[in-house]
């Protein structure tokens, strides 16, 4: 599910920039000091370079369904679906993992954009009931919490348990303020 993220590669250079400053304590002498500065920065911009691959990845995902050439709307949702799912995995991860708050917004902002378009184009949020089966624990949370009000029975149980039990971070922070704010808007449930 994330190899098109490069999530196991993002990890790995996360923890060795983590230990980057035992490494340079430990190091014996300038030179060797320098060296871990020199690997920290190369880190820095081979996450950043990454982090822009996905950006642009998330974009052709959009593009494709923003096509000129007529798409039926099915397609078209489909498309936009995967985008949306690209967003918040690509969201969830860029918090979780990288820290990047830039990339983070714009992930989160262009699903945001591609949930209303869907929206428009399917008449509702049916488009997100799939998706509350999803693998990915952001994409099932962030579906749960935008069909929360129209199926309150089928989306608070996934976000009661990503509150409760999820080891991303995110993930479980943003389904317990939504859950926060569903209760105190419609009385607990």
């Amino acid at each position: 599910m994330t190899d098109d993220l490069q999530q196991d590669r993002l990890e790995a250079l996360m923890e060795e920039l983590h230990d980057s400053s035992q490494r340079i304590l430990a190091a014996e002498g300038l030179a060797a000091q320098r060296a871990c500065l020199l690997r920290m920065g190369e880190i820095v911009a081979e996450t950043r370079k990454i982090g822009a691959e996905l950006w642009a990845t998330l974009e052709a995902l959009f593009a494709a369904a923003e096509d000129n050439a007529p798409l039926d709307v099915a397609t078209r949702a489909a498309r936009l679906t995967r985008a949306y799912e690209f967003a918040i995995r690509l969201d969830r991860m860029s918090q979780d993992v990288t820290v990047d708050d830039e990339l983070q917004a714009k992930a989160c902002h262009k699903a945001v954009d591609i949930m209303k378009g869907l929206d428009a184009l399917t008449g509702g949020t049916q488009w997100a009931l799939p998706l509350l089966a999803h693998a990915d624990i952001g994409v099932r949370g962030s579906a749960a919490a935008h069909v929360a009000k129209a199926r309150p029975e089928k989306a608070l149980p996934i976000l009661r348990e990503i509150s409760e039990t999820s080891t991303s971070h995110s993930a479980r922070m943003s389904a317990s303020i939504f859950l926060s704010i569903f209760e105190r808007e419609n009385g607990k449930s």
